[in-house]
């Protein structure tokens, strides 16, 4: 039951990133308060989406043994918090260019 962890995580992750382009939609077709609302609740099940990716990925994907004694501290597991934090970079960097409040907010906290 544990093996497919990370694959349900790529799921759940596609449905996350659904929610920022029906946000933009919205916003083209005028309802500038409601797309600001859809898109609030987008950042933080990313963020931890794409952490518990990087944790469960790398033992499921990448064959890590996890009762390995230094298991945080292996190379793969930070290239993929490496991974994580230039999506949160490019994240944070597009919302700090946007025109919508609430996304500059959120580009602050990435």
């Amino acid at each position: 039951m544990q093996e497919n962890i990370a694959f349900a995580i790529t799921c759940y992750l596609i449905v996350c990133l659904i929610i920022p382009l029906g946000s933009a939609w919205w916003h083209s077709r005028g309802g500038l308060d409601e797309s600001a609302w859809i898109y609030s609740f987008f950042p933080l099940p990313l963020i931890l989406l794409m952490t518990c990716l990087g944790y469960f990925g790398s033992t499921e994907w990448l064959n890590i043994p996890l009762n390995q004694e230094d298991f945080l501290k292996t190379e793969t597991i930070n290239l993929w918090w490496m991974a994580n934090g230039i999506i949160y970079c490019f994240l944070g960097i597009m919302g700090l260019c946007s025109k919508i409040r609430v996304v500059r907010f959120w580009g602050t906290i990435f």
